[in-house]
């Protein structure tokens, strides 16, 4: 009863329409309302005035007599049909980014199934087959959301779990209670293993404490305070077993976009310090004392090394102020 919604709304989210959640949420109470009559069959005739259960030549079957307010099941049915048709028209017609035979391959699907009901209903046929509809229906979807998903960026699970593999991830509800982390994680902080999801971490490690814990309890409290908006990640840079990590904290937010906790961050930097070492402020300025006169003009170059105080306060409040160190 509730699969046509599905569907139709599983179409909508493949052709990238958003329908909103107001328009959502009344198409699923007028089926949940609906599906409400279904579920009082045999209190009353609304939906069925009865169904009765016979058995010819060792074959069972069901004899239906419709109430009034089946004539809703194919009316909802063809409407979701009619719509799904306008919606993937005017896909093909307007984007490019959408698969037109997998939209076909959904279309086909639901005018199958829409076959089957009709079928069953003009012939009045003994053998039931809109669980045959059904299957079709759910292989039509099944097959459209795989393919989406596969060739989908951010949802592709080998990406996914490809880009994890080199960043960890701890997360964090809005009390500060541990909710999990992903492996790369532990491989970082191998004592997380003994923390309990959903408890407040107790007894944590001294480098666990000051670069993650304290900075997640710092973040929370200037969220709430107004003071942190979701953009203003905090950051911050500690240096653990010969490898230098940069630490960001992100907002976790829910369906209603409120928020539900915080993500820590944590990448291994430690190329990109080593490479900052190797052309420090002195190796810099080294070559660029030794080339005056052949590359760089003299003169100006005498201006530029008097200057060094300058431009190394300089560099260093921008980057500090820009988080990139």
């Amino acid at each position: 009863m509730l699969f046509n919604i599905v569907f139709f709304i599983t179409v909508c989210e493949v052709c990238h329409i958003n329908l909103g959640r107001i328009m959502s949420l009344m198409m699923y109470i007028i089926q949940g309302i609906l599906y409400g009559f279904v579920c009082t069959i045999g209190y009353n005739g609304w939906f069925y005035k009865t169904v009765e259960l016979h058995e010819e030549n060792g074959i069972r079957y069901l004899t239906k007599n419709y109430g009034i307010m089946h004539i809703m099941y194919p009316a909802t049915m063809y409407l979701y049909f009619a719509l799904m048709f306008i919606v993937v028209i005017r896909t093909l017609h307007k984007k490019t980014s959408v698969d037109a035979r997998g939209l076909f391959i959904m279309l086909v699907s639901f005018m199958l199934g829409i076959s089957c009901y009709v079928i069953e209903r003009v012939t009045g046929m003994k053998l039931e087959i809109m669980p045959l509809a059904y299957v079709i229906l759910m292989t039509g979807s099944v097959i459209q959301t795989y393919q989406s998903n596969l060739f989908t960026m951010e949802e592709n699970k080998n990406i996914i779990n490809e880009q994890l593999s080199q960043i960890g991830f701890i997360a964090f509800d809005c009390r500060i209670r541990y909710m999990g982390c992903n492996t790369y994680a532990e491989k970082i902080f191998p004592e997380i293993q003994n923390y309990a999801v959903g408890k407040k971490v107790s007894d944590p490690e001294q480098y666990f404490k000051k670069h993650i814990l304290d900075n997640v309890v710092m973040f929370a409290y200037y969220h709430r305070q107004g003071k942190m908006t979701d953009k203003q990640e905090k950051m911050d840079s500690f240096d653990l077993n010969g490898h230098s990590y940069d630490c960001k904290i992100h907002v976790l937010r829910n369906y209603r976009n409120k928020c539900a906790g915080f993500a820590v961050e944590i990448k291994d930097e430690t190329e990109h310090y080593r490479a900052l070492e190797l052309f420090s402020f002195d190796k810099a300025f080294s070559i660029i004392e030794e080339d005056a006169g052949i590359h760089f003009d003299a003169g100006l170059t005498e201006v530029f090394l008097r200057c060094r105080e300058k431009l190394e306060s300089f560099y260093n409040s921008f980057y500090e102020e820009n988080q990139l160190v």
